[in-house]
């Protein structure tokens, strides 16, 4: 039997507290969102802050089983090869919310490093809301005949 999907609605919030790389000046942070490795979304990027908030919602498809990525970048350095990577979270979702009963959940977790050796702090907030509940429950009679 294939895994139920459901759209959910991901807010990106803000994040707090984000690590300065250099000393006169504070980065342009924007999120990359993206579920199972595919639908990217990203949120505008923010001027000089290290506590954004972007307050931004994406709809995305999702089953139990999804990873939810967020990775925080600072916009001036992200088209250097490896630079401006701010920290990342990932997010399974069946862990704060159950996509086939509906419901939201609100996710704060500290930024944490991928792969580089670049120092990486702060926290990152994000809300799922389910969007399409699961439909009312149908026996296998009913659907058998078509009710």
């Amino acid at each position: 039997m294939a895994e139920t999907t459901r759209k959910l609605k991901v807010t990106i919030l803000a994040a707090d507290n984000l690590y300065k790389r250099e000393m006169f000046r504070q980065p342009d942070p924007f999120v990359v969102l993206t579920v199972d490795g595919a639908q990217t979304q990203t949120t505008k990027a923010l001027k000089r802050t290290l506590s954004p908030y972007w307050n931004e919602t994406f709809e995305v498809v999702v089953k139990p089983s999804s990873v939810i990525t967020a990775q925080v970048f600072d916009q001036r350095k992200f088209k250097k090869r490896g630079q401006g990577f701010l920290g990342v979270i990932n997010v399974q979702v069946s862990q704060h919310i159950n996509i086939e009963a509906g419901g939201e959940a609100m996710v704060t977790q500290d930024l944490r490093n991928s792969n580089s050796t670049d120092p990486v702090q702060g926290r990152l907030a994000v809300q799922f809301r389910v969007v399409s509940a699961a439909p009312p429950a149908e026996t296998s009679a009913q659907r058998a005949i078509g009710v």
